[in-house]
């Protein structure tokens, strides 16, 4: 079981005047960037289609590791820094691994 990868999912809400500069900030300086990274299966940010204030960050590791190296980076923590002014409220995170095979 502990062989698939690591799922993250970051809920949170932007607000509303700085939807555009968000999706423009992440994609440029976390989501791209963090496709690279060793480990990672996936990033992506996704908009919700009823509330487009509404965004998750879906990602993938193959492992806890990398997720760790990829979460203790000096440029992550900047570019959060960065995004936060432009959230509004808190963010939630799951971490979860598949349990059920195809």
């Amino acid at each position: 079981m502990f062989d698939k990868p690591v799922r993250v999912i970051a809920q949170f809400l932007v607000r509303e005047d700085a939807v555009d500069r968000f999706i423009s900030v992440a994609g440029e300086k976390l989501v791209r960037p963090s496709r690279t990274e060793p480990g990672c299966e996936r990033y992506e940010l996704c908009q919700d289609l009823a509330n487009p204030c509404s965004f998750a960050m879906v990602e993938d590791w193959a492992t806890e590791e990398e997720l760790a190296v990829h979460l203790a980076q000096d440029s992550l923590k900047a570019v959060v820094d960065e995004l936060r002014p432009m959230v509004d409220g808190s963010l939630k995170v799951l971490r979860m691994r598949s349990v059920v095979s195809s």
